[in-house]
């Protein structure tokens, strides 16, 4: 009998996890055509085309499925719009952090996030969450280990990249929690991630304008970066929609800890199709930062 209750309480969990697993697997692969498209094409380019291609990827959907468009954006829009600027500003600081980082050092900073969603619940949500104290301090070990890795003959990341990519795991932890509470009570996941690929765009057109950027996309038009940015947009739609459904029936907190497996399949797929070199301190840092999360786990 206690097998059979130990058996369903698994599968109970792993039926919640199911879609945050699919979600991990998209993002990380979508991490790694971000870094080959950055190669080759600017960032506010890449983030106008995708942004566009998913929101009508999100419209057509919305439609299809009868969403009720009018109650959503009655009683979640201001809170979804909100996170959506959040997450836009997130992955506009991701980018730029991409183009001259690397795909290990976003990874770190990507699985230091997890210690900012945790201390939030902690200390504001009341989450009860054990050895977080011990657990913090191992993740700020393990990073402040990783500011100080350095292969030899690697080129060292500038304050500027550190910048950016502190910034994108501020405003993406923000951005899910809020994106958790909304959710959480009655928010559609496909409203949400429709309206978060148009504010997207949005600001990808505002940060252009401020910047000062010239956007001739018609110099991109060709079947290459077209066939990219569409396979990239079916990805990361299909991220989202996955990772919100299962943000939905579970809490950021789960969310994140299991989002730790993205940043390592990042960092993985670094050193596999970008022959990134991952050294002993690093590896070290690696190992202090995934303790602290299981540490905050149980």
């Amino acid at each position: 009998m206690v097998k059979i209750i130990i058996t369903l309480m698994f599968l109970s969990l792993l039926s919640k996890m199911t879609f945050l697993l699919v979600s991990i697997l998209l993002f990380a692969f979508n991490n790694v055509l971000w870094k080959q498209l950055l190669n080759s094409y600017p960032p506010l380019i890449l983030i106008l085309t995708r942004a566009l291609f998913t929101s009508v990827l999100g419209a057509l959907v919305l439609v299809f499925l009868r969403t009720d468009l009018l109650s959503n954006f009655l009683n979640f829009g201001m809170a979804a719009l909100f996170a959506s600027v959040l997450g836009g500003c997130g992955l506009l600081f991701m980018l730029f952090g991409l183009k001259k980082g690397s795909l290990k050092v976003f990874g770190v900073y990507s699985l230091f996030g997890t210690l900012i969603s945790c201390t939030y619940l902690y200390w504001f949500e009341n989450f009860s969450i054990e050895n977080y104290f011990l657990g913090s301090v191992s993740i700020s070990i393990g990073f402040l280990l990783f500011l100080f890795s350095r292969n030899k003959g690697e080129e060292k990341p500038g304050l500027k990249t550190h910048l950016n990519y502190l910034f994108m795991i501020l405003f993406f932890s923000a951005s899910s929690i809020i994106h958790w509470k909304n959710l959480s009570t009655g928010a559609s996941p496909l409203f949400t991630v429709a309206l978060q690929e148009m504010i997207v765009f949005a600001l990808g057109v505002f940060a252009a304008v401020l910047l000062g950027q010239k956007l001739r996309i018609t110099e991109y038009l060709n079947f290459k970066f077209i066939g990219s940015c569409t396979i990239m947009a079916f990805v990361v739609f299909g991220a989202l929609v996955f990772g919100f459904l299962g943000l939905k029936i579970t809490d950021p907190y789960l969310n994140s800890l299991l989002s730790l497996t993205v940043p390592v399949l990042t960092i993985l797929f670094g050193v596999l199709f970008f022959k990134e070199k991952l050294n002993s301190t690093l590896l070290v840092s690696l190992s202090c930062i995934s303790l602290g999360a299981f540490l905050l786990k149980v």
